[in-house]
């Protein structure tokens, strides 16, 4: 599937949602064979669409249809940093328009770890900076091409193998635990790669 048809497809899964719609998950794609159940705590933002990898004959490691998880809320909405980490890019992308990446400490399956944060309306960090989880890195928004026009955050998170990264289903990672979106604590410890959500809880 092209870029073209991912953002047609964007343009379908959002089109059902309204503004202010919290504590809802969409469902994974159909042809999707190892859906997670998840849970989105009511005070959370929504999730409008999930990951999704590319289909087995075009290879198991090899990329994703839809690398990542779309979350939605206003323009300017604070757009957290999901764990401590450095900010390897901050720049700005046809496609995905304002983008961050950050990189983390080594996950369980023994690889370094990366989230990044697409369409952004603005960015807050540089190159270099050391960000603590939760800390506003950006503002949601819809810049670039594959935003349809329509404001939200895609986040991903990557394995940083030696000569590529490996998209990974976002909620196999929640301190919470597999599919159990977690929102942002500041009086709370979390130990190892395990992520909160990348938007604030109200």
């Amino acid at each position: 599937m092209g870029k073209l048809a991912t953002a047609l497809l964007c343009i379908v899964a959002l089109s059902g949602c309204q503004l202010g719609s919290y504590g809802k998950s969409s469902p994974y794609p159909y042809d999707v064979a190892e859906k997670i159940a998840v849970t989105v705590p009511p005070n959370a933002p929504s999730v409008i669409q999930q990951f999704r990898p590319l289909s087995p004959e075009k290879g198991q490691d090899s990329g994703a249809e839809h690398p990542g998880i779309d979350i939605y809320e206003a323009r300017g909405f604070p757009v957290l940093a999901a764990a401590d980490g450095v900010v390897t890019q901050s720049g700005f992308g046809g496609s995905y328009g304002h983008k961050i990446v950050l990189r983390h400490k080594t996950g369980p399956d023994g690889y370094a770890m990366q989230t990044v944060y697409k369409h952004l309306s603005a960015r807050d960090v540089q190159p270099g900076a050391t960000v603590k989880r939760g800390q506003k890195i950006a503002g949601l928004g819809n810049s670039g091409l594959l935003a349809a026009g329509i404001v939200h955050l895609h986040f991903e998170v990557h394995q940083i193998h030696e000569t590529r990264t490996v998209p990974q289903d976002p909620h196999l990672y929640w301190a919470d635990g597999v599919g159990r979106v977690t929102c942002f604590d500041p009086a709370r410890q979390y130990a190892g790669f395990a992520l909160t959500y990348p938007v604030p809880c109200r």
